[in-house]
């Protein structure tokens, strides 16, 4: 809708076509779109979402361009947008991603790009098992990117990601009664980090973590009729008798949905009595 004649009423940005989705952003004159509508004047082949944009004007809605393909080894999920940044949501290898690219984008280019092109900053996270959630970024003028980050054995993290600096800081992180004493501290500097040249980090900056009390980890098994399925195991290592202790799997695959495996103290008590529990999630 054009704001200074609302009159004229809704424009439709694209004919609604069967199992086509969009999702829009508007940024500088212009719409940014994740979408996984068919590419068009390119032999190019893609899967899932990618990125492309047009000028906001009733004339030209038509005349997209493709910005950018997620790659061979990522999936585009969502995407939120500020006045310097775009931050895109990721999954790579089934785990979730975020990065930010600098606004805005020049793009001088007759062929799709690849994201890695764009010189992502890829937020720094504490695990690769993580669930990662955004927090209310609400401010468009805003350079810090707000993110809840849990695993099975880090207690939810609440995480300001400045994306004009590079860095981050923790502001927050869940307490867990009457484990106090046995959680253990890991310094930032242990983060898995995609980002090259991470900062020194402050002692401050620490949180806590129970992986030397439980076993996580994630690993391939061969279903029945020959599929691969991801397998996240969690135990405890002082309490699990190796062939011996009772186990709980957990699986669902309907809507393309993953398993919950954020922190959950309810898990406590069966890992603290040598269960051991397993998730299983789509392929």
């Amino acid at each position: 809708m054009e704001s200074g004649n609302v009159r004229e009423g809704l424009w439709p940005v694209q004919k609604r076509t069967n199992k086509v989705q969009y999702f829009l952003e508007h940024h500088n004159g212009f719409f940014y779109i994740l979408t996984n509508a068919p590419l068009k004047d390119t032999e190019t082949a893609v899967e899932g979402y990618y990125l492309a944009r047009c000028r906001a004007e009733k004339s030209l809605m038509d005349k997209w361009q493709v910005v950018a393909l997620p790659g061979s080894d990522c999936t585009f999920q969502d995407m939120d947008i500020f006045h310097e940044h775009l931050v895109l949501f990721l999954q790579k290898d089934g785990l979730p991603l975020f990065c930010s690219i600098d606004l805005p984008v020049q793009i001088d280019f007759q062929e799709p790009k690849e994201l890695g092109d764009f010189t992502p900053w890829f937020f720094p996270i504490p695990s690769n098992l993580c669930s990662i959630l955004p927090g209310p970024n609400n401010d468009f003028m805003s350079s810090t990117f707000r993110l809840v980050v849990s695993s099975p054995v880090i207690p939810d993290l609440t995480v300001d990601y400045d994306m004009r600096k590079k860095t981050f800081t923790i502001l927050d992180q869940e307490e867990v009664t009457g484990l106090c004493s046995s959680l253990y501290t890991v310094g930032q500097s242990n983060v898995s980090s995609i980002q090259q040249n991470l900062q020194l980090i402050e002692d401050s900056q620490s949180w806590s973590d129970l992986s030397k009390l439980v076993s996580c980890e994630r690993v391939q098994v061969v279903s029945h009729d020959g599929v691969s399925i991801p397998l996240v195991i969690l135990y405890s290592r002082g309490a699990h008798i190796h062939g011996e202790s009772p186990g709980i799997l957990y699986g669902y695959g309907a809507y393309g949905e993953d398993l919950d495996k954020s922190w959950c103290s309810d898990r406590l008590s069966l890992l603290a009595r040598g269960w051991v529990l397993a998730f299983a999630d789509r392929h």
